[in-house]
């Protein structure tokens, strides 16, 4: 059973609601008497229980992380403490650098007294225990934020977006580079996470956790956030077999990302049985060895190795500590299987597209088709083949800095969402179309 400690430390911290009386009301309790006694650890076990379900039941928290969640608050205030007796006064500023230099592993900016007695202990929650790791990071760097993120007459992307996307910027001109975690930093709103109907600042915490995360390599060498590379003998196209039943063929597309060779391969999964294409996947490849495995839907990046004969790719993936899930698929060449001449036929890119998009939910079939794009000094203008305007403010995102007339986005609806948006792929980030401003037809 949780403590009185615990439930107490939960109401203090803003995490679930605005203030402890707007936590009452949002649990639904008649007034603030309850709550004042659990905040001063005075309640009975009963009371203690009634709350645990109101959480579950109301804002969505699992039963088994209210523990968790007090946990988090406990390790962020020893950090905290910890760093204000190392630095002193905490700037905003000053957060940062402490954070990035858990990100990339570099700890000059502390004592050597600092990191020969105490840090080792921070070491060792970032490697047994990223997740909470992250999360406390997050939650040192955003906990000022909660006044901002509780404001009134803000919708639930809104919130998050109001805390989120300064941390966002602050990383992207840190790593301007990191294909990875710039490509994370901008479908992050797009998680099921951020879609709760509940929001609240532990769902920002855990999203800020995510994107911090998400700047992390499993290598030691700073320079691998560049190095994400077409792997050696490998043609833009391949196919491979996959199980020993033969029903399905696995397909991997390159997509050169920049003029020096650097890019990734979307992976798709045909069924030969049912013609199905599935696309859920994308691959990272980073030197000889090393790579990613980013899931989609999930928004969840596995690290792992890869071993590549010119005929067998074999895989080796780490979801968890001790989990390894291994594969080994063997190339296949189209002038040695009907199938994969037949497959390698209805792969047009056009197909492709389809079903990058309709894997994730999407649909590209919307009836707005955007023919041009105008870049002025303050605006990205999208013209469509109606002649509709869509404009919207270059300062809204960073990356909208670097579009160009020749950047046409896709248009599409997100199913689950009923929502349309304008993604550019090539910069990895979407807006929704209702965040333009529609302007009459244009002449």
């Amino acid at each position: 059973m949780v403590n009185s400690k615990t439930i107490s430390k939960i109401i203090e911290s803003n995490l679930l609601a605005a203030s402890p009386s707007k936590l009452a009301l949002e649990l639904g309790y008649a007034g603030r008497a309850t709550l004042n006694r659990l905040r001063n650890c005075m309640a009975g076990e009963e009371a203690i229980k009634e709350f645990c379900h109101r959480v579950v039941e109301i804002i969505g928290l699992h039963k088994d992380d209210i523990e968790t969640v007090g946990r988090l608050i406990d390790l962020k205030e020893e950090f905290t403490c910890q760093m204000q007796s190392e630095k002193g006064e905490l700037s905003p500023s000053l957060k940062l650098k402490i954070a990035y230099s858990f990100i990339e592993d570099d700890y000059a900016v502390f004592s050597d007294q600092y990191r020969q007695l105490s840090l080792n202990k921070w070491l060792l929650l970032k490697g047994h225990e990223s997740e909470m790791f992250f999360y406390m990071l997050a939650l040192f760097l955003l906990e000022d934020e909660t006044g901002s993120f509780y404001r009134k007459e803000r919708d639930i992307e809104e919130k998050y977006q109001r805390v989120l996307m300064p941390l966002q910027k602050h990383l992207e001109e840190r790593y301007p580079r990191h294909t990875i975690g710039n490509g994370l930093s901008t479908e992050l709103l797009d998680t099921p996470l951020a879609k709760l109907a509940y929001p609240c600042f532990l769902t920002a915490i855990r999203l800020g956790g995510i994107l911090l995360k998400g700047y992390v390599s499993d290598y030691s060498d700073a320079e691998n956030h560049d190095l994400i590379i077409k792997i050696q003998g490998l043609p833009d196209r391949s196919f491979w077999d996959e199980g020993e039943d033969r029903k399905e063929i696995t397909f991997l597309k390159y997509v050169p990302v920049n003029d020096r060779g650097n890019g990734y391969y979307e992976y798709f999964h045909y069924n030969l049985q049912t013609g199905k294409t599935l696309n859920e996947v994308r691959l990272y490849f980073y030197g000889e060895r090393n790579m990613g495995f980013f899931l989609k839907k999930e928004r969840k990046l596995m690290f792992g190795h890869y071993f590549f004969d010119g005929e067998n790719l074999k895989v080796e993936l780490k979801p968890q500590r001790d989990l390894t899930l291994e594969y080994t698929w063997k190339r296949l060449l189209p002038e040695n299987s009907r199938q994969v001449r037949e497959v390698d036929r209805l792969f047009t890119d056009s197909y492709l597209n389809n079903v990058t998009y309709e894997s994730m939910g999407l649909q590209l079939s919307c009836g707005i088709l955007v023919t041009e794009v105008l870049v002025t000094k303050t605006r990205v203008i999208l013209i469509t083949a109606e002649r509709d305007r869509y404009s919207v403010s270059r300062d809204k995102f960073n990356w909208l800095r670097n579009i160009t007339p020749d950047n046409l986005p896709v248009i599409y609806r997100d199913v689950y969402e009923s929502r349309i948006y304008a993604e550019w792929k090539e910069f990895g980030g979407r807006i929704p179309l209702d965040e333009f401003t529609k302007t009459s037809k244009a002449k």
